[in-house]
């Protein structure tokens, strides 16, 4: 019976020590047996996940770079022209508010110099009420194209801006650009940021048609 354990226990230390030679440790360590053999550390092979669901070795390195979209946009040459002609559209449509409300004022006036129920009295009305109804259509259809024109610049604006990151983002090999807006305490979602990993001015360089070749 004791002969029997013994077997046995010798058997079970074979199986500990065959595992232990074949395990893997993390990277940096080693594994020993209780009889001193030392085993060296083997990396772990842990991976990481992208968006689209392939594998990523935990080693890949990334590229991050800096960007201030507000910067950009006020350095955008074309972008600051569209503005301009909207702005002097707004001036435009202004006036002609104010000319008609002029118009009004002055119906309203001849309107209460007028004798009450009187035949002249009640065509004055009548246009006067035409002229305000005219007038509201007028500011609602010139708001609404306006508001409209807006957005379209602002989209169309943006759209080229983020294009224009994409661009230098590919030439520099750079895998993802933080951006560096700021809010009203000064800081943005980049709280620290070497001024060597920010790419705003070439980001406008390429908006404004600079030569950029070599955007390295």
């Amino acid at each position: 019976m004791r002969t029997k354990i013994v077997i046995m226990f010798a058997a079970l230390c074979a199986l500990v020590l065959a595992y232990v030679g074949n395990a893997q440790a993390p990277e940096g360590r080693i594994i020993t047996s209780e009889i001193g053999n030392v085993y060296p550390a083997k990396p772990m092979p842990v991976l990481l996940y992208d968006a689209r669901g392939r594998e990523v070795p935990l080693h890949y390195t990334f590229t991050i770079a800096t960007c201030n979209p507000q910067e950009v946009f006020a350095g955008y040459e074309k972008a600051n022209a569209l503005q301009v002609e909207f702005e002097k559209e707004i001036q435009q449509a202004k006036s002609q508010v104010q000319v008609a409300a002029k118009q009004i004022a002055i119906k309203q006036k001849e309107l209460g110099d007028l004798k009450k129920r009187s035949d002249e009295y009640e065509k004055a009305f009548e246009a006067l009420a035409g002229l305000k109804a005219e007038y509201a259509v007028f500011v609602k259809i010139r708001t609404a194209e306006l508001d409209a024109k807006r957005n379209d610049l602002l989209n169309s604006g943006l759209t080229d801006v983020y294009a224009a990151i994409e661009k230098v983002a590919k030439a520099k090999g750079i895998n993802l650009v933080l951006s560096q807006n700021t809010t009203i305490e000064g800081r943005g979602t980049v709280l620290y940021g070497d001024s060597a990993l920010d790419i705003t001015d070439a980001v406008i360089e390429i908006l404004n048609g600079a030569d950029t070749k070599d955007t390295n």
